[in-house]
């Protein structure tokens, strides 16, 4: 079943954020890119743009946070960092270092950009190495991730 015009504008921005950044973004790019019309943008997103990228990030941070939690799911602790810094590696040397990482664009973007949902709870987790997607809620407490940071602090 092929994605909607929603699912499609969410991972247009997410591939754009993590060429061009948040700034760099420009709505007729993600027009494009998703091959939606324009009234898609604001029939799936009201607040537009805006609501579009801060939405892309926060699937793309349970998209990565799934990732970590597979590695360390299958891994020690250190085993999956280095899966972690492999993936990175092989996204930042295998696109001649012009793609990196969407959640990063965001957080870089400055005031007024897509950052608030660093403080809102998560309730829905992408699924493992998958096309990021929203899904159904995690019953798990913390996840594993947290305790990977910990222990990576000085």
């Amino acid at each position: 079943m092929p994605d909607g015009p929603r699912q499609r504008l969410l991972t247009a921005a997410m591939e754009l954020m993590c060429e061009r950044g948040v700034h760099g973004t420009a709505l007729t790019d993600l027009l494009d890119l998703s091959g939606t019309a324009r009234g898609s943008v604001y029939q799936h997103f009201p607040d537009g743009k805006s609501q579009l990228m801060t939405e892309a990030t926060r699937v793309a941070g349970r998209w990565l946070g799934a990732m970590l939690d597979d590695l360390l799911a299958t891994r020690a602790p250190a085993d999956a960092l280095t899966g972690m810094v492999d993936y990175w590696r092989e996204t930042l040397v295998g696109s001649d270092f012009q793609r990196g990482c969407p959640v990063l664009a965001a957080a870089q973007a400055g005031p007024g950009s897509p950052r608030s949902w660093l403080r809102q709870p998560t309730r829905s987790r992408a699924g493992p190495h998958r096309s990021p997607q929203p899904s159904a809620p995690s019953h798990r407490a913390r996840p594993p991730r947290t305790l990977l940071r910990s222990r990576a602090s000085p």
